[in-house]
């Protein structure tokens, strides 16, 4: 199995059969020293599980022109309801996604204005890693349009150099949920002023190929 370092995204290689299969073990990163999780065989395979059966039907699904439209990766039901219930007050369509491949799923056919990640407790289980690291290793024409906010108890929106590393727009507390819709919007809003000049001559290319 593969792994990642949360703090540097250094890859790692396991031999799954060497791991227990009730407890959690944590290995030392080599790169930055930082402690990572391993969940124990028997809780992946309930992950997983539960994946299989939440994953998308597989059917296309195309927003109009011009739709705002946000993907949330929450394990934490009432963080959910609170974050659909922001951004659906902003006019935006919202989805859920459970891993990595329903995040794929849904960017196939539509690019969405938003993604929040949402991290339940202090360690980040190893699909929300998979979910940053498939937002981290997204075309740079796509990933410019988006807006990924990493939600988790040690985040400051203030703290760019923590986002930078993680590959994300922002890194936010819980506790400031209540302020998604505005920051949100502000983020939106720059990120689109920030790429302008981008985004235009990327258009001009496209129109003069096709």
């Amino acid at each position: 199995m593969e792994i990642v370092c949360k703090n540097c995204n250094k890859r790692y290689k396991i031999d799954e059969s060497k791991l227990p299969k009730k407890d959690k073990v944590f290995i030392k990163c080599a790169g930055c020293l930082q402690k990572i999780a391993i969940e124990p065989v028997s809780r992946r395979e309930e992950t997983q599980r539960k994946t299989k059966i939440a994953s998308p039907s597989g059917t296309p699904e195309f927003f109009e022109p011009g739709t705002k439209a946000a993907l949330i990766y929450c394990d934490d039901v009432q963080a959910r309801l609170e974050m659909e219930k922001n951004i659906n007050s902003m006019g935006f369509k919202v989805r859920t996604i459970n891993n990595r491949d329903e995040a794929r799923h849904y960017f196939r056919y539509n690019i969405f204005d938003a993604v929040l990640v949402y991290q339940k407790g202090p360690d980040p289980e190893q699909n929300l890693l998979e979910v940053l690291d498939y937002f981290n290793q997204m075309p740079p024409e796509i990933r410019r349009k988006v807006v990924v906010i990493y939600i988790h108890l040690a985040g400051d929106r203030y703290n760019f150099m923590e986002a930078f590393s993680r590959g994300v727009d922002i890194t936010l507390n819980p506790m400031n949920l209540s302020d998604l819709s505005e920051l949100l919007q502000t983020l939106i809003n720059e990120k689109k002023t920030r790429y302008r000049v981008f985004s235009e001559c990327l258009k001009k290319v496209e129109e003069s190929i096709f």
